[in-house]
């Protein structure tokens, strides 16, 4: 478990400083694995592996969701992020998994944000000057054509 919690611990701080595509591909993953099994990512503290693993350099690992939405806010609204890194699509399903996310977070009874207004309006904006495919889609499609 403990190389568990590094790894997710490694992604999230290498998430921080990654250009935006690569932060966002680290935190989605990281939010979906942790949100998914808290427990198994030491965040419910029924023992010290979050600790053991350095988890506390970040934050106690009950208050994990709150520092993970603090960098997800962090990291969207930085220069590089911009809307064409994904498609509308993308980022509606990004829209649409990060609150399901959070809720596993709470139903954990672990702290999170009180509420994703910033986080979502921030995505909701980055969605607006997106484009519906991107062009490596439209590559994909000209081939399929031949």
């Amino acid at each position: 478990m403990s190389a568990d919690i590094r790894k997710i611990l490694t992604m999230f701080d290498k998430a921080k400083v990654a250009p935006a595509r690569i932060s966002i591909a680290s935190l989605k993953e990281v939010t979906k694995l942790t949100s998914k099994s808290p427990a198994a990512y030491g965040l419910t503290d029924e023992d010290d592996s979050w600790a053991d693993a350095g988890g506390n350099s970040f934050c106690k690992c009950y208050k994990f969701p709150k520092e993970l939405y603090k960098t997800w806010v962090e990291a969207l609204s930085r220069p590089d992020c911009k809307s064409d890194l994904f498609t509308i699509r993308e980022w509606t399903l990004l829209e649409e998994n990060l609150p399901k996310c959070f809720q596993l977070f709470e139903a954990a009874e672990l702290e999170g944000p009180k509420d994703l207004t910033d986080l979502l309006a921030i995505i909701s904006n980055l969605k607006t000057g997106a484009q519906e495919t991107s062009d490596d889609d439209d590559d994909d499609e000209d081939e399929d054509d031949e």
